[in-house]
């Protein structure tokens, strides 16, 4: 799963809050965020929220931006959700209920 964020945005933390409420469900995803904001934003964002308590989470930051015009995206929180095999589930455009997003996951099984 990929999560598109901004370590600022009011959308995304909530999103995140709601994610981390639900992590018991969500540790068998990986998750990786990647964010185009500055350096300093991301790391902050790391140690406010714990990530590094996390075994499923990776982030990092989209230097080149490459990301939003691949997945044509508007909105952020932004998701990406890939099979294991690297196929494309579906993608998401702001928040998601953690249900939908594990949903989403079960029908491809």
């Amino acid at each position: 799963m990929i999560m598109y964020f901004s370590p600022k945005c009011d959308h995304c933390i909530q999103q995140w809050k709601e994610m981390t409420a639900r992590m018991d469900e969500l540790k068998e995803f990986q998750i990786v965020m990647a964010t185009y904001q500055p350096f300093e934003e991301m790391v902050e964002f790391y140690k406010n929220y714990q990530l590094n308590t996390y075994k499923n989470i990776l982030i990092g930051r989209d230097i080149k931006f490459a990301l939003p015009p691949f997945y044509v995206m508007n909105t952020l929180p932004y998701f990406a959700l890939y099979d294991k095999k690297g196929n494309l589930i579906t993608t998401f455009e702001g928040n998601v209920k953690v249900d939908t997003l594990i949903g989403s996951f079960k029908k491809t099984r």
